[in-house]
C-alpha cells in the first residue's frame, strides 16, 4: 500500500483475523524456544541419574564394610571432586569444539558422550561393590570430552549467536530457568523411578533422554559454522596454544600508564579484593582510621 501525507502515522486496530492459532505456532516453534526447550532436555537427562547415585552408594558401601554412612560420604565426595575437576577441563574441551567445528556439532558432542558414560554407569551399578564403586567413578573422566559444564556454556553460545542483541539478556534468564526446572524435574522423577522400578532404571531411562535430546537438537537447533560467529573472523592461536588460551585470563595483564610506559599488573584480576578490603575497613572499629591517617596509608 503506498503512502502520502494523508496516510495515519498509526495503523488501525484490525480486527482478529483466523491466522491467530497459526501465528501462535510461529512464536512458539521460534528458534530461542527451541534454544529453551533443547536447555530444558538436556539438563533433564543429566539429572536423572543423580539422586539414584546417591542410593547406589548407598548399597555398595553397605555391601563392602560396615561404616555405611561414613563410606557412602566419601565415595559421594569423591563423586564430587572429580565431576568439578573434570567439568573444568571440559569446558576447554568444548570451547575448542565450537572453534573448531562450530557450537552445534559441540552441543551434540556434550550429548552423546554423557550417553556413553551412564551406559558405563549401568555396568557399574550391575557389578554392585567396591568394583561398581570404582567404575562409576572412572566413568567421571569421560566427563572431560561432554559433561554438564560444557553443554551450558554451548547453549549460552548458540543463544548469543542466534538471539537478537535487544532479546539476549532476557532469553539468557528464560534459559537458566529452563535448566533450573530440568534438573529439579530430573531429581524429583530420578528418585520416583528409582524407587517405583529399581536403582537401575533411572539410568535407562537417562540413556534413553539423551538420544532423544541428541535427535531433537540435531533436527531442531539451526548449524553456525565457525566462521561466521560473532568472534570467528578475528585470528586465533592453534594446536596446544590455542586450546589453553583461556588460561591467560590467570596471567599477569600489561597496562599502559599515562607517561606512556607499560607496567604488568595482577590487579584486573582482583577487583573484588579492594571492594571487601574497603568494607571490611568500615566495619572495624573507629580508631583504624585515625590509625591507618597517622601511619601514612
Amino acid at each position: 500500500m503506498t503512502t502520502d501525507e494523508t496516510t495515519p502515522l498509526l495503523p488501525k486496530n484490525e480486527p482478529p483475523t483466523k491466522s491467530r492459532v497459526g501465528s501462535w505456532l510461529k512464536r512458539a516453534f521460534k528458534v530461542e524456544n527451541r534454544i529453551l526447550l533443547a536447555g530444558f532436555l538436556i539438563t533433564l537427562s543429566f539429572s536423572y541419574t543423580q539422586v539414584p547415585l546417591f542410593y547406589v552408594f548407598h548399597l555398595m558401601t553397605c555391601d563392602t564394610r560396615d561404616e555405611i554412612a561414613a563410606g557412602t560420604a566419601t565415595q559421594f565426595s569423591i563423586l564430587g571432586m572429580s565431576t568439578t575437576f573434570c567439568g573444568t577441563l571440559n569446558l576447554f574441551v568444548a570451547g575448542w569444539i565450537v572453534k573448531k567445528f562450530g557450537p552445534k556439532a559441540a552441543l551434540l558432542a556434550q550429548i552423546f558422550i554423557p550417553a556413553i558414560r551412564v551406559v558405563t554407569q549401568i555396568i557399574g551399578v550391575v557389578a554392585g561393590k567396591s568394583e561398581g564403586m570404582m567404575i562409576i567413578q572412572a566413568t567421571q573422566l569421560i566427563t572431560i570430552l561432554g559433561g554438564p559444564a560444557g553443554y551450558i556454556l554451548v547453549v549460552n553460545i548458540i543463544a548469543g549467536e542466534v538471539v537478537e542483541p535487544l532479546r539476549r539478556t532476557a532469553v539468557f534468564g528464560q534459559l537458566q530457568g529452563a535448566i533450573m526446572l530440568g534438573q529439579g524435574l530430573g531429581y524429583l522423577t530420578g528418585g520416583m523411578i528409582g524407587d517405583a522400578i529399581d536403582i537401575r532404571a533411572p539410568f535407562d531411562v537417562a540413556f534413553v533422554s539423551f538420544i532423544l535430546a541428541g535427535i531433537y537438537v540435531c533436527f531442531s537447533l539451526p548449524y553456525i559454522s565457525p566462521e561466521s560467529m560473532s568472534n570467528g573472523q578475528k585470528p586465533g592461536q592453534r594446536g596446544v596454544s590455542g586450546f589453553l588460551a583461556p588460561l591467560k585470563v590467570l596471567t599477569p595483564q600489561k597496562l599502559r600508564l599515562k607517561d606512556g610506559k607499560y607496567r604488568k599488573t595482577l590487579r584486573c584480576h582482583l577487583p573484588l579484593q579492594r571492594h571487601f578490603s574497603r568494607r571490611a575497613r568500615h566495619r572495624l572499629r573507629p580508631s583504624f582510621d585515625s590509625d591507618v591517617r597517622h601511619s601514612g596509608l
